[in-house]
C-alpha cells in the first residue's frame, strides 16, 4: 500500500495503491469481511508456537528468498515509484518504511515469488490484470492471500491485504477452484519455515 488516508467525517481509512501506467487505485476498509476474506479465515493454518520477537528482521533472516532493501532493479514496470515493493521470483526489494509496512511487503512479495515464477526470475514479469483490472487480479490476490494468512497464523500486522481482499471484485469461484489450494500450500510452507526457525 502506497498510502493511507482518513476521513475524518466517515472515519473511513483509504489506501492508494500505484498501477502500472500511471495512477492509484482507492481502496476502502469495510465494516464486514467480504467473502474471500470470510473464506480465508476458516483456512487459517493453526501454529504449535509463534515464535519470541518475530518481526520484520526474524521474517528477513529466515526468508526462503533473499531480501534486499537498496539497489532496486531498473527494470520496474513503468509507472511505479522507483523504489516500489518487488520480487522477481529468485530476490525480494522491500523499501525501508515503517516496520509494519516492511512485513506485510515482505509476505506479499514471498507470495509472488512462491507462486508467480513458473519459469525462474524474472524481473520483467507482469501481471497484465493490474493493468486492466487492477482490482479483479488473480495474481494480486493470491499473493495477498498468502500474506494474509501467514500475518493471521503469526499474529503480524496486516496493511496492505487484508484491505485489498476485502475490496477485491474477482470471482470467489474461480478463486476456490484456481487458487484456493496454492494458496493454502504456499502460506502453510512458510508459516511452518517460520514457527520451526523460532524454535531452534
Amino acid at each position: 500500500m502506497k498510502g493511507a488516508s482518513m476521513d475524518s467525517g466517515k472515519k473511513t481509512v483509504v489506501g492508494k495503491i500505484p498501477v502500472p501506467g500511471g495512477g492509484v487505485v482507492r481502496m476502502v476498509v469495510k465494516d464486514t469481511p467480504s467473502q474471500i476474506v470470510s473464506l480465508l479465515d476458516r483456512m487459517v493454518p493453526r501454529v504449535a508456537g509463534i515464535p519470541d520477537g518475530i518481526g520484520f528482521e526474524f521474517l528477513k533472516g529466515h526468508s526462503p528468498f533473499p531480501v534486499k532493501q537498496k539497489d532496486f532493479p531498473k527494470e520496474i514496470p513503468e509507472g511505479y515509484p522507483e523504489e516500489h515493493p518487488c520480487s522477481d521470483g529468485g530476490t525480494i526489494w522491500i523499501p525501508v518504511t515503517t516496520e509494519d509496512l516492511m512485513i506485510t511487503h515482505l509476505l506479499h512479495e514471498t507470495g509472488h515469488c512462491l507462486l508467480h515464477f513458473p519459469d525462474g526470475p524474472d524481473i520483467n514479469l507482469e501481471d497484465p490484470e493490474m493493468r486492466t483490472n487492477p482490482m479483479g487480479s488473480k495474481m494480486e490476490s493470491e499473493a495477498c492471500a498468502v500474506a494474509y494468512l501467514v500475518s493471521k497464523a503469526l499474529g503480524l500486522p496486516d496493511h496492505y491485504n487484508r484491505l485489498y481482499l476485502d475490496n477485491w471484485t474477482g470471482s470467489l469461484d474461480r478463486f476456490r477452484q484456481e487458487s484456493e489450494s496454492r494458496v493454502l500450500e504456499a502460506a502453510t510452507r512458510l508459516i511452518n519455515q517460520y514457527s520451526n526457525a523460532g524454535g531452534r
